[in-house]
């Protein structure tokens, strides 16, 4: 028969050569971990002033830890690489050109985050989920730097508008978006591991498709047309502020660079 009761043994549970008694405090259903966390630690040191002489609570091993320092390290990659990509495109590019393709990487996240709670995908922030959007930041904005820049080089040929704009955007419009998709594709089988293990590689899987999706839709559609509004540069060097010509000749030495050196040592390569 079966006894549903407590049992009799030898074991004994110390904590600092005292004896002691665990209470494991999990989150339970949509509950935040981080909030789970925060409370448990409230409530030890608050009880802490009631509890008689001799007899404490102690927070031994917080597991919340592990999906913070993820949360911090997502969070300083995005801004690391944001500030990178954007350096890089105001030197080379524009102002405006990089302040439209760095929104990319934050909107595309937020279209995955939107996407996540819904019931074709059904995953939650966790410490899987965030790896998965640590391995695709690297990979996210690729597509807006291609669009972004060839948009301003046909402006720059053609003029400035929206017809530039579309022509920029369409002209490498195919293999922008089979890049991407190869990407997709690269993913998809991790969708489809069975039992537990398919439920933690799953994770990862949505959250880069999800992104990627995203990411294609706002570097052909939204960024294309914000970049329809750029102006032509002034072209008086007497008019532009400090920066403006700090630019332009940065541009410059760039530009002489490509094609006196980097070119002709490409096509002898080639």
């Amino acid at each position: 028969h079966v006894v549903d009761g407590f049992e009799d043994t030898n074991a004994e549970s110390r904590f600092n050569q005292k004896k002691s008694a665990a209470i494991r405090v999990l989150r339970v259903g949509e509950q935040s971990a981080l909030d789970v966390a925060e409370a448990a630690k409230a409530f030890v040191a608050e009880k802490n002033k009631e509890l008689p002489e001799g007899v404490t609570l102690q927070v031994w091993s917080d597991g919340s830890k592990f999906l913070k320092d993820r949360l911090t390290m997502l969070l300083r990659n995005c801004v690391s690489g944001l500030i990178l990509v954007f350096l890089s495109l105001t030197l080379f590019l524009r102002l405006k050109l990089a302040i439209w393709v760095c929104l990319g990487i934050p909107l595309s996240f937020l279209g995955a985050l939107w996407l996540m709670p819904m019931p074709f995908m059904d995953i939650s922030i966790n410490m899987i989920t965030l790896f998965g959007f640590l391995v695709v930041i690297g990979i996210v904005v690729d597509d807006a730097i291609v669009v972004g820049e060839n948009v301003y080089t046909v402006s720059q040929r053609d003029g400035f508008g929206v017809d530039s704009a579309i022509r920029g955007a369409q002209e490498v419009a195919v293999p922008v978006t089979f890049g991407v998709l190869t990407t997709i594709v690269a993913f998809i089988p991790m969708l489809m591991v069975p039992g537990v293990n398919g439920k933690i590689w799953s994770g990862i899987g949505l959250v880069v498709i999800g992104t990627l999706i995203f990411s294609l839709v706002e570097s052909k559609l939204i960024l294309p047309a914000h970049l329809a509004s750029m102006k032509p540069r002034e072209k008086d060097p007497d008019k532009l502020n400090r920066f403006d010509r700090f630019q332009r000749v940065f541009g410059n030495a760039l530009q002489w660079w490509i094609h006196r050196s980097y070119k002709p040592t490409l096509a002898l390569a080639l």
